[in-house]
């Protein structure tokens, strides 16, 4: 008879164990997804700083071709034109 009470304790303790288990998993689950979720709208984030980063330096670099697109047609202009 008490090996059967042993038993019986013994899978009622297994039980509560595995509940335990079950409960953490739950709760890591959740703090996984929460995570997973923080992480994704921060690549959203980086990934909007970049294309603004991107066009402010393709706007820069625009910008600093100018002098020498004008340049290139003073020049072209000064050698065209010829005064008589």
């Amino acid at each position: 008879m008490q090996t059967l009470q042993l038993q019986s304790e013994s899978k009622l303790s297994d039980k509560a164990e595995l509940q335990a288990a079950f409960q953490l998993f739950t709760q890591m689950s959740g703090q996984l997804e929460t995570t997973y979720r923080q992480l994704e709208q921060r690549v959203e984030q980086l990934s909007t700083e970049l294309a603004a980063a991107n066009s402010d330096r393709n706007t820069i670099s625009s910008d600093e071709s100018l002098p020498v697109i004008y340049n290139s047609l003073m020049n072209y202009t000064r050698t065209s034109v010829r005064l008589e």
